[in-house]
């Protein structure tokens, strides 16, 4: 729900959220927003992982070795108004996956505008989520890592297999802001 996930918070520049997590301001700040596991499964199909656990675990394995950008994992603003809340969410999931040695990935605090990481991230990487809409819009690269009901348009990145997914999370911090087609094709979309 959007009147949730955009609620009045507090705005966070790059360089306070940095000073907040201790992080280097000249990395790139890339946003992996997870999904509700419960919610629109299954709606597109899949591509590369089977459920959407499957890819936030893997993306959080995964990046605990990519260092030269920081990463800021956003839970799904409707995890606490679930009728039936999964057993596993992102925190959950975060905690046993992420330790202190991984001091380049946070998870997103609650009580700082979601408004505020347009300034801010240089990627987003989702599952399928409307996120990926939301930031090319804006010119922001945004990497799908299964079908959504915008894949194939030309705006988003959108791996064929795990090994490009890998290759891209590898190299996120090379990934250049869409150029104005894009950014017009996505605009169009939501239009």
């Amino acid at each position: 729900d959007t009147a949730i996930a955009y609620s009045k918070k507090q705005d966070f520049s790059k360089s306070e959220l940095c000073e907040l997590f201790n992080w280097d301001p000249q990395k790139p700040i890339i946003g992996i927003y997870d999904h509700s596991y419960t919610d629109g499964l299954f709606i597109c199909g899949r591509s590369i992982f089977e459920t959407n656990y499957a890819w936030i675990k893997f993306t959080l394995e995964f990046i605990k070795n990519c260092k030269e950008v920081n990463w800021i994992v956003k839970p799904h603003p409707i995890k606490s108004y679930e009728t039936h809340p999964a057993n596993m969410g992102t925190i959950k999931v975060f905690n046993k996956i992420i330790d202190s040695d991984n001091n380049n990935i946070k998870i997103f605090p609650e009580y700082i505008s979601a408004f505020s990481l347009f300034k801010i991230l240089s990627t987003v990487i989702t599952g399928n989520g409307s996120v990926g809409l939301e930031y090319t819009t804006n010119g922001i690269p945004a990497v799908l890592a299964n079908h959504s009901h915008y894949s194939g348009l030309g705006f988003t990145i959108e791996p064929k297999n795990i090994n490009e997914y890998k290759d891209i999370l590898s190299n996120i911090n090379k990934l250049k802001k869409l150029d104005n087609d894009q950014i017009l094709n996505s605009r169009i979309f939501v239009s």
